[in-house]
């Protein structure tokens, strides 16, 4: 889960190669070797293609990286993510992609810096499951 602070998303996109090199050389293999400098964005737009082979590609490859930082949390699971059928693959990392490219159109911090507005409003926070 991520408040899409800029921090987050490059963790994530990233950082947390340094405990999974393999995985993140693969995640990175996944985008053309001139767009590495922004993973992201690489993705959200290989995600935008109109070409369904090259969505298929580019969900797969971001979901295996997923799956590589996930299967270590104490809910998670290998193929959390990925064992998901194609088009479900596809919607999820094209709307992650297309937020977390877009920094959510959040400034830094805002969510958690104007939480105040959500009192009194019922809402239960609980984790996410997969299947």
């Amino acid at each position: 889960m991520t408040s899409t602070r800029r921090s987050e998303i490059d963790w994530l996109c990233g950082g947390a190669g340094r405990f999974y090199p393999e995985a993140l050389d693969r995640f990175r293999a996944g985008v053309p070797e001139d767009e590495r400098d922004d993973l992201v964005a690489a993705y959200s737009r290989l995600l935008a293609n109109p070409d369904r082979a090259v969505r298929e590609r580019a969900a797969t490859a971001w979901l295996t990286w997923e799956d590589a930082i996930i299967a270590d949390e104490p809910n998670g699971k290998p193929g959390m993510y990925s064992d998901r059928e194609v088009d479900a693959q596809i919607a999820f990392v094209r709307i992650c992609s297309h937020y977390f490219s877009n920094g959510a159109w959040l400034e830094a911090g805002q969510l958690l810096r104007e939480a105040h507005k959500l009192a009194g409003i019922p809402a239960v926070l609980d984790e996410f499951k997969v299947r």
